[in-house]
Formats: C-alpha cells, structure tokens, sequence
C-alpha cells in the first residue's frame, strides 16, 4: 500500500506546473504554489484555469522527530476518468483540507493524515495512518490503513501489513493487503523498488 491515497475522490493533483515558493521561519516551514490546473493531462491555454496549494506546518524540537501540518487547496482541476492516463478529461472544482503529523520515536515512524475533499458538489472524508518499527537493522515492520467516505454512511476501507527488507540495491517489501469497498477483497503484495533522484 503506498504512503497515498488509493481513492481518486481524496486526492488532489499529484503533479501539475506553475510557480512555488516555500521556505522555513524558526519552527515553520511554509509552501504555497499557483499551478495552472492540467496535471498530468494535455495543456490546452495558457494559463489554465488556476489551482492554488498550500501548507504549513511546525516542527517544535531540533531534532525533527514531530512535525504537524495542515494544507488546502482550491481551485479548478483537470481529472481523468482513467487515473494518470491522459484523455477523458474534465474540469471541475475542488476544494481539499487537510492535517497530517509524523512522529518518530526510537525505531519507529508514525504517520497519521486527516481531511476531506469537496467535488461535485460534495464533500469526502478520509483518515490514513502508517507505522514502520525496525525489528533489526534489514527488517522493518509494517502497517498502513485508510478509510474513506464514499457517500453517506459508505466508507471504504483498506489496510496493510507486511515487512520490508533494504537490500544493496534494491528494497524488497511484501505482505497482505486488505480493501473492503463494493465487495471484500484480499490480496498477498510483493515489491522490489529503489529509491532515487537526479540532480543537474
């Protein structure tokens, strides 16, 4: 289960183009960027219609092992039909809030994110948490779950548990995968991924 949403209603755009500005202030740090609102779809003007995103957020001790914020974003956005597939797009205007905390104490780290999502004229809840604990130094615990508001009195609900293993190269991460939405489903997942950036 990846550290996001899997449910297209909670999320905002995950990619998009603009400007950014974003800094620290002592415990603060602060984000605020104007994007054009396409995402991953075609540009068909410019400017787009306009997204605006932000955050603040407050880290209270040096070493950095709390962290709280709280974000929002309006706007009109371009959604796909089909994910990050391109094409069936359509406008529409979104309005998210949310708070998100990560705690990190002696082997582990806690996550925990709360908010909701207005499209279409209605509003979508949705609360995620994960907890990763180093059992020893090549194995790490873990544990992810969200639920979501679908519609009045429907929720989604997904959870995950398993283990992940740094290699050299790679890390192998694998477990169960619970989702309980239209119907019940259960899966086993196994992943091999590497973690990277470039920098020019």
């Amino acid at each position: 289960m990846p550290y996001g949403s899997p449910y297209d209603w909670t999320r905002t755009l995950e990619a998009d183009n603009g400007a950014l500005v974003r800094g620290t202030l002592g415990m603060w740090d602060y984000g605020m960027a104007l994007t054009q609102g396409y995402g991953m779809e075609d540009i068909e003007e410019f400017p787009g219609p306009g997204n605006l995103t932000a955050r603040l957020g407050l880290t209270p001790d040096v070493e950095g092992s709390f962290t709280l914020g709280v974000s929002c974003a309006a706007g009109t956005a371009y959604a796909s039909e089909h994910g990050h597939a391109t094409g069936d797009a359509m406008a529409e205007e979104r309005t998210a809030l949310a708070l998100d905390c990560t705690w990190l104490a002696g082997r582990g780290a806690y996550r925990f994110e709360g908010g909701a999502r207005r499209a279409e004229g209605q509003w979508h809840g949705t609360l995620f948490g994960a907890a990763d604990y180093a059992l020893l130094p090549k194995l790490i615990l873990q544990a992810a779950g969200q639920v979501y508001e679908h519609g009045p009195s429907h929720w989604y609900r997904r959870a995950y548990g398993g283990v992940s293993i740094p290699l050299p190269w790679f890390t192998l991460r694998g477990g169960y995968e619970y989702e309980k939405a239209e119907i019940e489903d259960h899966r086993v997942v196994v992943q091999l991924y590497r973690l990277f950036s470039f920098v020019r």
